[in-house]
């Protein structure tokens, strides 16, 4: 797991993870004890104006896509909500609440561990992410 991955410009990667699973782009929203509501491509903590943050998800999964050469899956994943509610959930980016991301751990595996060492060095390194 990497965490704050920087890009060019001011964006970043929350957490980068590289397993057997695959390659995953988190990004975490806190709601601290508010309710949160997912509908299209926004979310909205409370009564806060809705913020696009399926759509940084994706963007973030297709930049690290790019910059690493192999498929990065979007997360969203949710700390702290009172109450999660996704109407429709979205088909592409899998959304977690802080509970389920032990959950990771036991999907299918997709990586071989020499795969898996070769995309963490890449990660690791800050010239990769030159290119994203």
């Amino acid at each position: 797991m990497l965490h704050a991955v920087p890009l060019p410009g001011e964006a970043r990667i929350d957490h980068l993870l590289v397993g057997p699973a695959g390659v995953l782009a988190l990004r975490t929203l806190a709601a601290r004890g508010r309710r949160l509501r997912i509908t299209g491509e926004s979310a909205a903590v409370g009564r806060d104006r809705p913020v696009p943050e399926l759509r940084l998800a994706r963007r973030g999964a297709e930049r690290a896509s790019f910059a690493l050469a192999t498929a990065v899956r979007p997360v969203l994943a949710v700390v702290g909500a009172a109450r999660l509610v996704a109407e429709p959930a979205p088909p592409d980016v899998r959304i977690l609440a802080e509970g389920d991301v032990a959950g990771l751990a036991r999907l299918g595996g997709v990586l071989k561990p020499s795969d898996i060492e070769s995309l963490y060095g890449r990660a690791r390194n800050r010239r990769t992410w030159l290119r994203a």
